[in-house]
């Protein structure tokens, strides 16, 4: 099974365009699955029910899940006559409806408002508007954006992308300044650690971090509320099964709230 597990890493990084950080998670996920198995996948409900013993959340648990769920999806998809073992469920929280909270529509307006930093204050705003992962942001070099102009995203797939009038000007007016091939030319991890930082400058003491994807959940939420369609969504956000874009019609309790006092 080691050979199959390096295999799917390579897939993954190659054809999927993971993130370093996301591939190590993987890699160290299906390590130990490989060591518990031995490299027999039929011990995957036995390696289920080991999780559920151990001393962490259900939210951890199902990080260390997921990675082995995809692999044996791959399986499946590289080879439909070998027989592979019952794809693992996640584990649920009990009173889990598989919704997310994200942040309010006030705190966003802090997060994305302009500070002395420039650079900053365009990549999130670039990314709250146009719903990119920032694997893919990362990859835009000077010039290549318009306000529709195509990229190559996940899966290696080309997808088409929307930028509003006012955020292309504010790219031109930025590149006339900043002399770089790449328009963002920063890695994924030193993103992160700036959108930590930026949440802790900008945003109420205890307020939890904003994160890379949240923005794109920002962007994907606003859309629907709006009035945009899902399966429109489903390729802006370039997802191959409209079952993944469907999580952000799961709105948080106090989005209901809202739409029931503004339609009752």
């Amino acid at each position: 099974m080691k050979n199959k597990i390096d295999q799917f890493l390579i897939f993954l990084k190659t054809d999927e365009d993971v993130s370093s950080h996301t591939l190590k998670s993987y890699s160290a996920s299906l390590r130990l699955f490989l060591e518990f198995s031995a490299g027999n996948l039929e011990k995957i409900k036995e390696y289920r029910e080991k999780l559920l013993t151990e001393p962490t959340n259900k939210k951890t648990k199902n990080l260390r899940l997921i990675p082995i769920r995809k692999f044996f999806l791959w399986l499946q998809k590289q080879n439909k006559k070998e027989k592979i073992p019952e794809i693992p469920e996640l584990l649920k929280n009990k009173n889990s409806n598989h919704q997310f909270e994200l942040p309010t529509e006030e705190i966003m307006t802090l997060f994305l408002s302009k500070t002395e930093n420039e650079m900053e204050d365009l990549l999130v705003n670039f990314l709250a508007s146009s719903g990119l992962r920032i694997s893919e942001a990362l990859k835009i070099k000077r010039g290549e954006v318009q306000e529709q102009f195509t990229i190559i995203g996940k899966g290696n797939k080309t997808r088409l992308v929307f930028c509003t009038q006012k955020i292309v000007s504010w790219i031109r007016e930025y590149e006339e300044r900043k002399n770089t091939e790449l328009l963002f030319p920063f890695s994924s991890v030193w993103i992160q650690a700036l959108l930590r930082r930026r949440s802790s400058q900008l945003l109420p003491t205890n307020t939890p971090s904003i994160h890379p994807h949240m923005l794109r959940h920002y962007f994907a939420t606003k859309f629907l509320k709006k009035g945009g369609r899902i399966d429109t969504l489903q390729k802006i956000l370039g997802h191959s099964n409209i079952n993944t874009t469907s999580i952000y019609l799961n709105y948080s309790n106090a989005d209901l709230l809202a739409e029931f006092r503004k339609c009752v």
